[in-house]
């Protein structure tokens, strides 16, 4: 015998793939990717630092192989470079500002004030800086945040409403397995 609710949750399941448009035309659907120009910088950049601040795309920092090509084992490199795209048919242009250091694989969140950058690492060792990348008047300025407990590179992220958590992640390039850590910065609280 069904119980209720399974059947309830059938039900809604059912009706919200026809509500949704599961069946919808590709011209019928509400969202759809956009090509951007690409990144400047030659070969891939991974990991890198990506949000918004005032309108304008800021992609910061990211790691690639300098001395091979991807796939085969060669020494990362981690780059301090930022790129901002003010429109989105424009070009990527090169701020004359830098990131702290050279740093990737952070996690990353827009918030009212811009893009906030939250650890990360290079082939050495895991950072635990906490900053935001805000573009003003044409340029990068940056804000320092209170720091994360340890450092930390490889986590994942989100801002739930003036909330940023930051979840896993390895205190250590080198570090085999993941921490278990999952830590909260409350934005509304003074810095």
């Amino acid at each position: 015998m069904m119980k209720k609710p399974l059947v309830i949750g059938v039900l809604l399941l059912v009706l919200s793939g026809v509500a949704f448009g599961a069946e919808a035309e590709p011209s019928e659907q509400l969202l759809s990717w956009e090509q951007l120009p690409p990144l400047p910088k030659d070969g891939s950049l991974e990991g890198m630092y990506l949000g918004v601040s005032n309108g304008v795309l800021i992609a910061a920092g990211g790691a690639n192989y300098a001395d091979k090509p991807y796939g085969e084992e060669g020494k990362k490199l981690a780059h301090d470079t930022i790129y901002v795209l003010e429109k989105p048919d424009g070009h990527w242009q090169v701020a004359a500002e830098k990131l702290p250091q050279p740093m990737a694989y952070g996690v990353s969140v827009s918030d009212e004030k811009g893009l906030v950058c939250i650890g990360g690492e290079d082939n050495e060792k895991s950072f635990s800086d906490v900053f935001v990348l805000e573009w003003v008047n044409g340029q990068i300025v940056k804000t320092s945040f209170p720091s994360l407990p340890r450092g930390c590179g490889q986590a994942c992220g989100a801002l739930l409403g003036k909330t940023i958590y930051v979840a896993g992640g390895r205190h250590s390039p080198k570090a085999d397995r993941s921490m278990h850590t999952f830590w909260a910065l409350d934005l509304t609280q003074p810095m």
